[in-house]
């Protein structure tokens, strides 16, 4: 008999049986512009928020945000953090706000660069129209400690070469700044459509990043395109979908949803529509990347994994990535010849007569 003492079990067999859906949610507020008349902010301000409270994302990711806008969405939301530096500086510099609900999350880091060469300095891209920024999150789920790197952008309006080297920037940035164990998560206003390089860049195999819309269980619901101009339904045949919410291979959508919602006069909240999607961030969790390396046996690729013999007796300290025989122990995990037993500090796990099984 091995008994095997797994640290990264404690969260996992404490975590709550059911899991409700995580919802996030993307929206372009239309900065505050006299310009546009009948629809200033001050006009769709009361829609635009009760849209919001009504939906109450985990995770809310905004665009176009003047800090006019931002003032009432924290009077309105206090509950809520506003992640984001303005891409220029003064009362009308622009945001793409990261915002997180933190009744659900902590918060571990954020931060903001800018899509060009210099990402560090307020600065224009490539043939960028305006200079443009992401906005990013390292957050930690209260209830199960599963992580997450969000990330939430807008893409510039008539750069091509802008919007695809900002696309491949952002893949980089998330490669390179991603934690282990950390599910990805990123919003935005792309100004392009899917079948589009710069959104081909974002859904690569590099990252495995889905569109929740494609990849959603359930037939999306509202129309497709998410750009209305200030219209509601029906939209002419060219307003696009251009508002995403990609996920990361680990995450499955339950629901996605377009909200074309309008009030008086057929007017809508904004010049966008807000997209919701609702994720089960729950399951399929790689437990791999959650043993912490100072375990006995530093973490390894499976590949390269120890082996610990059968009849062997005593304790160790084992990661899911190891093998017991030549069965993995995550494989034991799931076809259920391992059981799990709950320990002061950490998770452990018995394993009896294990028979490896032939392949």
């Amino acid at each position: 008999m091995i008994t095997l003492a797994l640290a990264a079990l404690a969260a996992a067999s404490s975590a709550p049986s059911t899991c409700l859906p995580m919802r996030v949610m993307t929206y372009n507020i239309r900065l505050d512009l006299e310009s546009d008349g009948v629809n200033r902010w001050s006009n769709r301000r009361d829609q635009f928020i009760g849209q919001v409270g009504l939906m109450r994302p985990a995770i809310l990711g905004l665009q176009e945000v003047v800090p006019g806008q931002k003032a009432d969405l924290e009077k309105a939301f206090p509950n809520y953090s506003f992640l984001g530096t303005a891409r220029e500086p003064g009362p009308s510099g622009e945001s793409a706000n990261l915002a997180f609900d933190r009744n659900v999350f902590s918060l571990t880091r954020s931060g903001t660069f800018w899509l060009s060469p210099t990402p560090n300095v307020p600065s224009k891209g490539w043939d960028g129209a305006y200079s443009r920024v992401a906005t990013w999150a390292h957050l930690v789920r209260k209830s199960d400690g599963r992580k997450f790197l969000a990330l939430n952008t807008h893409m510039d309006n008539e750069g091509q070469q802008a919007r695809l080297e900002g696309a491949r920037q952002i893949v980089r940035w998330l490669a390179a700044n991603r934690e282990p164990g950390e599910a990805l998560l990123v919003t935005g206003d792309m100004n392009t459509e899917l079948n589009t390089p710069p959104l081909q860049e974002l859904t690569s195999t590099k990252l495995g990043l889905r569109d929740s819309r494609v990849v959603s269980k359930t037939p999306p619901v509202g129309p497709d395109g998410t750009w209305n101009d200030f219209n509601a339904l029906p939209l002419p045949k060219d307003r696009m979908r251009i508002d995403f919410v990609l996920v990361d291979p680990k995450i499955e959508v339950e629901r996605y949803g377009v909200l074309a919602w309008h009030f008086d006069d057929n007017r809508v909240a904004s010049d966008h529509f807000p997209v919701v999607a609702d994720l089960d961030a729950c399951r399929r969790l790689d437990l791999c990347r959650r043993v912490p390396t100072t375990a006995l046996h530093r973490e390894r690729p499976a590949a390269r994994a120890p082996r610990i013999p059968h009849g062997a007796s005593g304790e160790t300290l084992i990661s899911p990535c190891f093998f017991v025989g030549h069965i993995p122990v995550r494989e034991l995990l799931a076809r259920g010849d391992i059981r799990r037993h709950s320990g002061q500090l950490s998770g452990t796990i018995r394993l009896r007569s294990v028979r490896p099984r032939t392949r």
